[in-house]
C-alpha cells in the first residue's frame, strides 16, 4: 500500500467551523485541504420523504463518516486486493454527506463534483471503496467533492403506494434522498467554498444510474449542471416497471403474513426481518437469494428512462460525459499475452464465442488494433450497447454536447488482465496508487493525468479537453465518437465498434 508522509493537521475549539443553515459544524485540515466528514443533509422515517434536520445550538463534529444504508445481503470479502474496500456501521438513517474543499472562502466559488456510488439500487455506500475519497481530486482541481449516502433496496425503493396514501412517496425514496442532499448543498456548498451554480453530478454503475435517473426528475432541476454516468446504462436490466414494483411489494407483503389492515407494522419491524422476506421473494422470482432487482419506479415523479420516453427538454442544456470499461463482468484472459501464440489467443476467444470466433476476433482486432485480440474473449456487449443507445437518444433530444468513452487499461495483476467493472473509479478520483493492482510504469501516471483533469475541465467548463489528450471530440450522428482511454489513448470515430457489437448480439447469453 502507498504510503504518505507525515502531514499537517489541524482542529481547534472554533476552526474549521463551517455555519450550515441548521447549524455550526467543525471538520479539520490536512495540509491543504478542509475535510468534512458525516454531515447529517436529511432525516427520514421508514418509507417516508427526507425532511431536514432539527437545527442545532453549538458546533457538531463533523470528523467521522454518518452510517451506511443496511443491504438485503450480507457484506462478504469481495476483491479487495483489486479494488481496496471499506466496512461500516450501518443505520436506515444514513442520509449523510462528505467534504473536502481547499478553501472556506465564500467568494472562491469552486466547481462542485458531487459522486454518487454504486451498487445497482441495492448496496454500496460514499466510503465503500477507498477510491472514494476526494481529497486527491479536490486538490488536484481546486474542486469541492462532495459524496454521499442514501436509502437503498427495499428502503429506498418498495412501492408500498397500493397499501395507502401514506406510502404513496416509498417507491422512490432513495432517490428523493439525493434531491434533498442537492438541495442542502445548493443551499450550503458557497460556506465551503464551492459555487452553487456549477454542480456536476457523476457516479459509476448504479451511480451513473442514479445520474440518468435524476435527470428525469423535475424535483432536481436547477440543482445540477453537468453530468457524468460511468457504466451506468445498462437498458432494461436496471429498470423496474410500475407493474413489477407492484408485484414484488404484494409478495413481499405477503411473506411477512401482512395486509392492507395491518401493513403499519412493516414501519417498525426488524430490517433484516423484510431483507430476508425480500431474498426469499428474489429466489422464488430469479434463483438468485440476494434481492438485487431494486430500481426507481416510473411515476409523477420520474416519467422513466429517456431510451423509452425521451429527455426532458429541461434538461437538453446539459452537458455530459458517458462510457463504459472494455471489460465489465465478463471472465477474461489472464496471463502476459506477449508470450502467447495465435492457437492460444483463438482457444479463449473459442470459449466465448464457439464457431464465431474468428469473426469475432477479426472485428476485435479492426475495433482496437492497439490492444492484444486475446481481449476478444471478454470486450463487453451488454453496457456498450446501452450506452450507444442511450448516446443515441441523447444527440436526438438535446443541444449540449455529450462526449463518450470506453476504458481499455491493462493490468499487469496475474502477468495480465483487465480487472473490468470499476477500475476507472481510483484515475478519475486520482487515485490510482492506493491500489497496488492498478500501479503500471510509464502508463498509471498518465492515464490517471488524463482521466483526472479531463474530469475536472468538465466540471469547469463543460469540456474534458486538456493538454494531455488527444482532442476529444462530442460522440455525434456523423462521428460517433469515443475516447478509448487506456494504455493507449487514442479517439475512434465511425462507429468503430457497430459490427463487433452486432456479432456480441448474437452469441447465447450465457457467453456474454
Amino acid at each position: 500500500m502507498y504510503r504518505q508522509p507525515i502531514r499537517k493537521f489541524i482542529c481547534t475549539e472554533d476552526y474549521p467551523v463551517v455555519k450550515t443553515t441548521r447549524g455550526k459544524i467543525r471538520g479539520y485540515v490536512l495540509d491543504e485541504t478542509f475535510m468534512y466528514r458525516g454531515i447529517r443533509y436529511a432525516k427520514a422515517k421508514r418509507f417516508m420523504m427526507p425532511e431536514p434536520v432539527d437545527p442545532w445550538e453549538g458546533i457538531k463534529d463533523a470528523h467521522d463518516y454518518g452510517y451506511i444504508c443496511p443491504e438485503c445481503g450480507r457484506p462478504e470479502p469481495y476483491q479487495d486486493f483489486l479494488l481496496p474496500r471499506r466496512h461500516w456501521p450501518d443505520s436506515e438513517h444514513c442520509q449523510y454527506l462528505n467534504i473536502w474543499t481547499q478553501s472556506l472562502e465564500d467568494k472562491a466559488r469552486r466547481p462542485v463534483m458531487v459522486w454518487l456510488h454504486g451498487g445497482g439500487f441495492s448496496a454500496g455506500s460514499s466510503l465503500d471503496l477507498f477510491a472514494y475519497d476526494g481529497e486527491e481530486l479536490s486538490r488536484r482541481g481546486n474542486v469541492v467533492v462532495v459524496t454521499l449516502n442514501h436509502r437503498v433496496n427495499l428502503l429506498g425503493f418498495l412501492n408500498l403506494s397500493a397499501y395507502g396514501e401514506k406510502y404513496k412517496d416509498s417507491a422512490n425514496v432513495g432517490m428523493a434522498d439525493i434531491v434533498a442532499a442537492l438541495q442542502w448543498i445548493h443551499d450550503n456548498i458557497a460556506e465551503f467554498g464551492g459555487d452553487p451554480d456549477n454542480v456536476t453530478i457523476f457516479g459509476q454503475s448504479g451511480g451513473g444510474g442514479k445520474v440518468t435517473t435524476l435527470m428525469q426528475m423535475p424535483a432536481a432541476d436547477g440543482l445540477y449542471h453537468k453530468a457524468i454516468v460511468q457504466s451506468g446504462v445498462l437498458g432494461d436490466k436496471m429498470k423496474m416497471t410500475r407493474g413489477q414494483s407492484l408485484v414484488t411489494a404484494d409478495k413481499l407483503v405477503h411473506k411477512l403474513g401482512l395486509t392492507k389492515e395491518n401493513i403499519s407494522a412493516i414501519e417498525t419491524m426488524d430490517y433484516r426481518t423484510i431483507a430476508d422476506a425480500a431474498n426469499a421473494v428474489a429466489m422464488e422470482e430469479t434463483g438468485i437469494g440476494v434481492s438485487f432487482g431494486w430500481a426507481p419506479v416510473p411515476g409523477d415523479d420520474y416519467p422513466g428512462d429517456p431510451v423509452d420516453v425521451g429527455f426532458r427538454k429541461e434538461n437538453a442544456h446539459i452537458p455530459m460525459i458517458v462510457g463504459t470499461i472494455i471489460k465489465e463482468f465478463e471472465k477474461g484472459p489472464v496471463g502476459n499475452k506477449a508470450l502467447w501464440n495465435d492457437e492460444q489467443r483463438m482457444a479463449v476467444i473459442r470459449e466465448r464465442a464457439g464457431q464465431k470466433a474468428k469473426r469475432l476476433a477479426d472485428l476485435f482486432a479492426k475495433a482496437y488494433p492497439e490492444m492484444d485480440q486475446a481481449y476478444a474473449a471478454a470486450v463487453d456487449g451488454a453496457f456498450r450497447p446501452a450506452t450507444v443507445r442511450y448516446l443515441e437518444q441523447r444527440i436526438h433530444d438535446a443541444q449540449a454536447p455529450v462526449y463518450n468513452y470506453v476504458f481499455t487499461f491493462e493490468s499487469t495483476f496475474k502477468g495480465g488482465m483487465i480487472i473490468g467493472h470499476s477500475c476507472e473509479i481510483p484515475f478519475v478520483f486520482g487515485n490510482a496508487a492506493f491500489t497496488e493492482t492498478l500501479c503500471k510504469d510509464g502508463v498509471t501516471e498518465r492515464l490517471q493525468n488524463q482521466m483526472c483533469n479531463a474530469w475536472i475541465n468538465f466540471a469547469y467548463t463543460g469540456n474534458p479537453n486538456h493538454r494531455e489528450l488527444p482532442l476529444w471530440k462530442p460522440y455525434a450522428a456523423e462521428t460517433k465518437a469515443c475516447m478509448a482511454l487506456g494504455d493507449v489513448t487514442v479517439l475512434k470515430e465511425g462507429n468503430f465498434d457497430g459490427e463487433l457489437m452486432e456479432l456480441l448480439a448474437t452469441l447465447e447469453p450465457s457467453q456474454c
